[in-house]
């Protein structure tokens, strides 16, 4: 039951850090207001974001979000995995 229950805390904190990736991106604008000619090639320099005065980086963000996902999915193998090992001592059992 112990591994149920850490897998379940860690779909939650893979969900939350999930979220909290996405709602940095989210919130995000160009860091300054440049012509169309210009806003390519600033967004090509740099790919960095504002956020209320804090940068972000959005590849490093969807790199979080991608290893999130790898952690998620791990965290839910554990809970399948768990559940059938269940099921295979119940029918042992009967």
């Amino acid at each position: 039951m112990l591994n149920i229950n850490n897998s379940i805390q860690g779909l939650r904190n893979a969900t939350n850090d999930f979220n909290k990736s996405a709602d940095r991106i989210s919130k995000t604008g160009l860091t300054n207001n440049t012509q169309d000619d210009n806003l390519i090639q600033d967004v090509e320099d740099r790919i960095t974001l504002t956020n209320n005065d804090e940068t972000v980086d959005v590849a490093t963000e969807f790199i979080k979000m991608e290893l999130i996902d790898v952690c998620y999915k791990a965290n839910a193998r554990v809970i399948k995995t768990s559940d059938d090992m269940i099921g295979t001592v119940i029918d042992l059992k009967a």
